[in-house]
């Protein structure tokens, strides 16, 4: 049986501190989209290897799904609809994607030649009543995306599903299927279901637990935090994250990944809307390191493992360590509102036959992340 453990730690800009000192970051924006690039061929699409049964994601296995979310998060928006479109399926990436893009445009046009700083009733006392896209409309009846009211009075939208580094297979129903499981998220919860159809665990990402337990025994318990922003005057935010977690089999251990999510994002308010804006890219840089240790130990009663990883020492805890590293300044696309990328820094480990991996488990990072702004720009370090 294998059984996806998950370590979850994620962090935003509240628990860093912000400097002022190091290098000058671009106090303007790129116009050009982040997500620009050359499309994949859709032979590139099939080697994914993944197919849609009633808009739902299949997967072969947990290591299936980890390697097409590792691909698709190389995508640009445009690559990764073109992606959807020719398997019949929607993320909830996507539709975040294009209900934003579809009310910027609608908003641009209502509004056209108004002042873009006022709020709506005083929009209506003009005589503008501002009327949602159906996109918009359609999403929010079906419980997909959730307005929010800011404090300021002014509008926002999330999706409903709170857990980000799977919004590229989840459909609108936040549902996918792995082997004979399906796995259904619901805000910040996820319920395992087997082939019959019954609960065989619940995961709850805020409270980072697995059927009422701790997940890891070293991590606290997550609270909204890491949904809230960080403003940079009256009509701009930005917020920031890592998540990470671990897939190991069970009973035996034979072997273990550890892999990591890191998000930054930004959003511009005009016409009484936050909205993910060309107008405004403040993601600059994100970089970082992680290290990854366990314990081994042996097992004479284990089966044979195929091609097992050659641990040095097996008396001795075991440690990787990998590099990360992306820059504005060295993209031809530039800076971002939306970045995000889903790391796989050591792959898969395997042990040698007779010798099976610990539950001592433990990852570390070091993320680092800047933004514009300011007189010299915004750094945070992130680590858990």
């Amino acid at each position: 049986m294998k059984k996806l453990t998950m370590s979850l730690c994620m962090l935003v800009g509240l628990c860093a501190q912000a400097a002022s000192h190091g290098s000058p970051l671009p106090s303007k924006y790129v116009e050009s989209r982040l997500t620009t690039k050359s499309f994949l061929s859709l032979n590139s699409f099939r080697e994914m290897n993944v197919s849609s049964e009633n808009g739902t994601l299949v997967f072969k296995d947990y290591g299936h799904l980890s390697d097409v979310m590792s691909k698709l998060s190389e995508l640009s928006q445009e690559e990764r609809i073109r992606f959807e479109d020719s398997i019949n399926f929607r993320s909830l990436e996507s539709i975040e994607y294009l209900v934003n893009e579809a009310e910027v445009n609608n908003l641009e046009i209502f509004f056209a030649g108004v002042d873009p700083n006022l709020s709506r009733e005083e929009y209506e006392k003009m005589g503008y009543f501002y009327e949602y896209t159906s996109l918009y409309k359609d999403y929010l009846d079906k419980g997909v995306i959730e307005q929010i009211l800011e404090k300021d009075g002014s509008e926002s939208f999330e999706l409903f599903v709170k857990v980000p580094h799977y919004s590229t297979v989840l459909n609108e129903k936040g549902e996918l299927r792995v082997g004979e499981e399906t796995f259904i998220f619901k805000g910040f919860e996820l319920n395992v279901l087997s082939k019959d159809g019954e609960v065989v665990r619940t995961i709850d990402y805020k409270k980072n637990s697995m059927d009422g337990k701790k997940m890891a025994h070293d991590l606290k318990e997550q609270d909204d935090w890491w949904w809230i922003w960080t403003y940079d005057g009256n009509d701009k935010r930005y917020r920031m994250g890592v998540i990470q977690y671990t897939l190991h089999e069970d009973v035996y251990f034979f072997y273990m990944s550890s892999e990591f999510y890191a998000f930054a994002k930004g959003q511009n308010k005009r016409f009484f809307s936050w909205k993910y804006r060309n107008g405004y890219k403040p993601v600059y840089s994100i970089g970082g390191h992680w290290t990854t240790t366990f314990k081994a130990k042996s097992c004479a009663a284990c089966p044979v493992v195929t091609n097992p990883w050659p641990l040095l020492d097996l008396n001795d805890p075991w440690e990787g360590t990998t590099p990360y590293s992306w820059s504005a300044a060295t993209d031809p696309d530039g800076m971002s509102n939306d970045f995000k990328v889903f790391l796989q820094p050591n792959e898969t480990w395997h042990l040698y036959n007779g010798w099976i991996i610990s539950e001592d488990i433990h990852s570390r990072y070091t993320m680092y992340f800047s933004f514009s702004g300011g007189s010299s720009g915004y750094f945070y370090t992130l680590s858990n």
